[in-house]
């Protein structure tokens, strides 16, 4: 369905630019197309979007069986991929217009093919799975950071952009609220306040740009995305490309290691207070008090001895605390037990705070101004990284398949074909067939369940995929290319409606003058034997004078070929095993009226029957022989 002034119309009002919509297109946002469509389906999404970007053909699916067999071949490679993204991208892997452009997309095929063979495939496919994705950081608004303003126009200026959004900003004149405050960055035009005395100040000059005073509006984007960025990296050096995002990380984790977490120094100081508990207990038993020392106690002093005991143990927990935490503090109320001294630890919170809020801050600084122009190359390293995964998804399909680059000419040639649905089986029987220039009319003939449906789907197949610049399940295949694909199932039961519904379907696709390829599972069936067999005759008499090529699946190649002249193929069945199932040689004959399986289904019922039953299906199997 071609994309109507009407259509493009909806589609503009949802997006609301002409440059909108484009770039959802080339982005593949299909969910957006469905619901600009007024919630269409997935397959008209996909082909809005390709009529946006140019790339639609249309009409080559001619019929709705030949798009629900397209449909089938891209869910097949969709399942390879690993991000919404990739399937959105396959989904638009439509029939082609140009030669150029199919032959362009079958040598990007075969080439993702080699590299999925040769890459550690499970590694590869792990960090694939990892994809998504930029998201896009909200401010996060820091009650505990102060920006401290001095100069008024540039308070009013500050105060109407983004850096409201992320700290409270106060004038110089009035600054109350900075005792709560964990870090103070003084925005200075002339100096007017001494806050030297604070331990938590950064003094940044007026007219310093956003990212100066609040590094987070640079910064927050790629904090966000660490874990995506250290998979791009990664994703990058195993295909031994450069990476923007690996030069990120490093940055990123000096940041992160500047970062204090005050509640595991909580957590240390009870640690510490602990084992210092401990360890005074394991110095009782030194503590054997002299008749003077006794004395003093009860004059209400410290023996000399204990205190000795005390500052040891003092000493040691103040050594262990910094070890454990980098910071020199001992908020302890030395006695037994020892105790944490909540105002000493308050104190210690403020400096630690203040002191690490500032180093940090200088950190992020510098991150940042290293930073504030990759945004671009690192957005692009992870777009690559999504049309990696839609790649490696058609070359980890070609793979598993085995598929083969395809030659074009006039006809079709296939050898070794296999229809995708059973191409990974063990023990499957491939099948070499051609058709196509003189022989441009064939009945395909020959045994019940013996794969003539199936052979006329993997042709189809072949094409669809062709067309689509993918490679072909086969070893080795010569298409041709034509302008439109019908593929018509078998027929069951017709009524007067669905007779007519079916000729104005079939009756277009033997009329026109281009070159087309018909493929219809025993359209006899679609009324009585012998207007059928005229019907289907009359067909391929139209066909034979055209350059297009038809392949009809039926039991009444007999009664089809008295009213034309017409290639009959056969799939014959060879016999039956040891254990009586059908052998079957899934390769058309050439000019074969194959045998039924009729036959063959009778010898199977005689020889695995008992009694009265096994005698009935001898009888009818001497009556079949002696008609």
């Amino acid at each position: 369905m071609p994309l109507t002034d009407k259509m493009r119309a909806r589609l503009l009002a949802y997006f609301k630019t002409e440059r909108a919509l484009e770039a959802a297109a080339r982005d593949y946002d299909l969910e957006s197309f469905r619901e600009a469509a007024g919630g269409a389906s997935e397959r008209r999404a996909a082909e809005l979007v390709s009529e946006v970007l140019g790339t639609y053909q249309r009409g080559f699916l001619a019929n709705e069986r030949a798009n629900e067999l397209h449909e089938r071949i891209i869910a097949l490679v969709q399942g390879y991929a690993h991000t919404a993204y990739a399937r959105n991208r396959l989904r638009l892997l439509g029939p082609l217009a140009k030669s150029s452009d199919i032959r362009a997309q079958l040598d990007r095929c075969m080439k993702a093919k080699e590299a999925a063979a040769a890459l550690p495939r499970q590694e590869l496919e792990a960090l694939l799975s990892r994809l998504a994705r930029c998201k896009e950081p909200k401010p996060r608004f820091d009650s505990s950071a102060v920006l401290l303003v001095e100069d008024e126009e540039e308070y009013r200026r500050l105060s109407a952009g983004e850096l409201a959004h992320f700290r409270r900003l106060l004038m110089a004149d009035d600054a109350s609220g900075l005792e709560d405050a964990e870090l103070i960055v003084y925005v200075c035009s002339r100096g007017r306040l001494d806050l030297t005395r604070l331990e938590n100040l950064v003094t940044v000059p007026s007219g310093a740009q956003n990212f100066e005073m609040v590094p987070e509006v640079v910064l927050e984007f790629f904090t966000l995305n660490r874990e995506l960025l250290a998979t791009v990296a990664t994703l990058r050096s195993l295909l031994g490309l450069p990476s923007a995002c690996a030069g990120v990380l490093p940055l990123l984790d000096k940041v992160r290691s500047r970062q204090v977490d005050f509640k595991a120094v909580e957590k240390a100081v009870l640690q510490v207070r602990d084992e210092m508990n401990a360890e005074l207990k394991r110095h009782a038993p030194e503590l054997h008090l002299s008749g003077d020392e006794v004395l003093e106690v009860l004059g209400q002093g410290v023996p000399r001895k204990v205190c000795e005991v005390f500052s040891g143990v003092l000493s040691n927990g103040r050594a262990r605390l910094k070890a454990l935490t980098g910071f020199d503090a001992a908020p302890y109320l030395m006695k037994y037990p020892v105790e944490v001294d909540d105002e000493e630890l308050d104190r210690t919170r403020r400096r630690i705070l203040g002191e690490a809020g500032t180093t940090l801050f200088e950190e992020k600084v510098r991150a940042a101004r290293k930073l504030r122009d990759s945004r671009p190359a690192v957005e692009k390293e992870v777009k690559e990284a999504l049309e990696y995964d839609a790649e490696h998804a058609l070359g980890a399909f070609a793979l598993d398949y085995g598929l083969v680059m395809p030659s074009f000419g006039r006809g079709f040639v296939l050898e070794g074909c296999a229809n995708l649905e059973l191409a990974r089986k063990e023990g499957l029987q491939r099948v070499d067939y051609c058709f196509g220039g003189k022989d441009n009319a064939i009945l395909l003939t020959g045994a019940n369940s013996g794969g003539k449906t199936t052979l006329l789907e993997s042709v189809a197949q072949a094409v669809i995929m062709a067309r689509c610049g993918l490679p072909v399940c086969a070893n080795r295949a010569e298409l041709e290319l034509p302008e439109e694909l019908y593929l018509f199932s078998q027929q069951r039961n017709l009524n007067a409606g669905a007779f007519e519904g079916f000729l104005r379907t079939l009756v277009p696709a033997i009329s026109a003058v281009g070159r087309r390829l018909i493929l219809a599972d025993e359209l006899e069936a679609m009324t009585e034997l012998e207007a059928g067999a005229r019907i289907v005759a009359a067909m391929i008499e139209r066909v034979k004078r055209t350059e297009s090529c038809i392949i009809v699946v039926t039991h009444m190649a007999r009664e089809i070929s008295r009213f034309t002249k017409v290639r009959i193929d056969g799939i014959e069945a060879r016999g039956l095993d040891e254990e009586y199932n059908l052998v079957v040689d899934r390769t058309p004959k050439r000019n074969c009226l194959a045998r039924s399986t009729p036959e063959l289904i009778l010898r199977r019922l005689a020889e695995t029957s008992d009694g009265d039953e096994r005698d009935i299906y001898r009888e009818l199997l001497e009556t079949m022989k002696e008609g």
